[in-house]
């Protein structure tokens, strides 16, 4: 007995006990390449998606960078500014190396200042990245 589908060529054939099995031997190549179809579908939609994300995360990285870098050296040049009419300032009553003392002792007090305020109690200045184990 012998049966063909529309534009599938599957044999059916008589067993022993009477039931008939479909050998689908004849279909194998064309699944073969339908699977790697699909897979290559699927690899170049992945890495289309992954392109387009990369981009934009990229972009919006160095739109960032810019505008941190900007607004850092605005913040530098400003704190020198300001940093240099004190000592300008205080030049009208001292030396300059009286001056340039008080300024240095100035920043270091608020360094102290800063670092105890806005760092938590528990956590140390520098701390080392743990050792790794391998």
């Amino acid at each position: 007995m012998k049966r063909i589908e529309s534009g599938n060529e599957n044999r059916v054939f008589k067993t022993g006990n009477g039931g008939g099995h479909v050998s689908h031997e004849a279909d194998l190549p064309e699944l073969g390449v339908r699977i790697l179809r699909d897979f290559a579908r699927i690899v170049a939609a992945e890495a289309r998606l992954v392109e387009s994300t990369v981009a934009g995360v990229a972009q919006a990285f160095v739109e960032r960078l810019y505008l941190i870098s900007i607004v850092t050296v605005l913040a530098v040049v400003g704190v020198v500014t300001v940093i240099g009419a004190v000592m300008a300032l205080l030049h009208t009553w001292l030396p300059w190396w009286q001056v340039f003392g008080v300024v240095g002792i100035g920043s270091l007090i608020l360094a102290a200042i800063l670092k105890h305020t806005l760092m938590a109690s528990g956590v140390p200045f520098y701390e080392l990245p743990p050792a790794r184990n391998r």
